[in-house]
């Protein structure tokens, strides 16, 4: 990674003492640095002030939403956001890898449907969870989502708030919806709805998740070529999407089908989505586990890829730590889960 804004070893505002660049958008750089105060590594997202850059309306955006959905799983934790003479931050808990680039270290560069559904669940919850707390998050994908560290590393984290929405008014009224707006988002994920123009709802921000699930297991969705929105809309609205989930159990054209039918405005059956996963896991023959069940949240712990691995379930040792961590025969969660060297032992 080349240098950034800030050098290393640099400390901004006598606090969070920079160890290197991590990341780098369209609107700004992510450093990993030191929090001086408790010695931990954090995040540090920045935008530049010294040419008129859009990333500092969605920086403070970003920050508004993060900061709306503390204390929930599956959202990094917020520390602080600061406006300085040069640049605005935001200091947050340091992730690992997003799922596009974890799915790029896998022999096959993809993940298992057995992985997918299970991680799926935890990526609807976190994206239900954002619209109860009255945000659209606009920009689903496959980057949008990373794994944590440490003791987190089993959970999977909706990030980068940038693009997000309110949707409701502070009175719980939904907002109008306009005639026409710009676009929005990455197009190889969005509706049709979104592509012809039109304001996004809850519906929207699931049809790109059910993209995002897809493309995980598979190589890549078949428009990922096309870059006009008019010709990609119309694709998507007449391509058949039981072609898509080729390996996913059936039913799983059921998340589809259910948000292709709602409007706008209307709100989606989320325990419907999340039974609609399970059954998928139940169809594939996998054991799943409660755990962390404060929140009203059931994670299925359970990732294994048999598609580069062919398990005996009556031949694994499974065994739940004091931090809810499944061990498989010794072997730890993200060992075994999301380290793509153990897939060729």
């Amino acid at each position: 990674m080349t240098e950034g804004i800030l050098p290393k070893n640099s400390v901004v505002c006598d606090r969070w003492q920079i160890e290197e660049k991590i990341g780098k958008g369209g609107f700004g750089e992510v450093y990993r640095c030191k929090d001086c105060h408790t010695n931990k590594s954090v995040a540090l997202k920045l935008v530049s002030k010294i040419t008129a850059n859009p990333g500092i309306h969605h920086l403070n955006n970003e920050a508004k939403a993060l900061r709306a959905v503390q204390g929930k799983k599956f959202f990094t934790r917020y520390y602080s956001y600061r406006r300085v003479l040069l640049f605005d931050f935001l200091v947050m808990e340091l992730l690992g890898l997003n799922l596009r680039e974890l799915k790029k270290t896998y022999p096959n560069k993809k993940f298992s449907v057995d992985a997918t559904l299970s991680m799926g669940r935890m990526m609807l919850k976190s994206v239900e969870w954002l619209h109860d707390a009255g945000y659209l998050h606009r920009d689903i994908k496959p980057s949008n989502f990373a794994i944590g560290v440490e003791e987190r590393a089993r959970r999977v984290y909706l990030i980068d708030f940038g693009l997000a929405k309110r949707y409701v008014y502070d009175s719980g009224e939904l907002c109008s919806l306009r005639n026409k707006t710009s676009f929005k988002g990455t197009s190889r994920y969005a509706s049709a709805n979104v592509l012809h123009g039109k304001d996004p709802g809850r519906r929207d921000d699931l049809i790109s998740l059910f993209y995002t699930l897809v493309e995980l297991s598979s190589p890549k969705l078949p428009w990922k070529k096309i870059s006009g929105h008019k010709e990609l809309a119309i694709m998507k609205e007449s391509y058949d999407h039981s072609t898509l989930i080729a390996g996913f159990p059936s039913t799983f054209l059921q998340f589809f089908e259910h948000l292709n039918l709602l409007d706008t405005l209307e709100k989606p059956d989320y325990g419907l989505l999340l039974s609609t996963l399970e059954t998928c896991l139940r169809e594939r023959a996998l054991n799943t586990f409660d755990v962390e069940t404060n929140d009203n949240i059931q994670e299925t712990d359970y990732l294994s890829d048999h598609s580069s691995q062919t398990i005996l379930l009556t031949g694994i040792s499974l065994v739940l730590s004091g931090n809810d961590v499944i061990l498989l025969s010794g072997i730890s969660f993200l060992e075994f889960y999301l380290t793509p060297q153990s897939h060729h032992q």
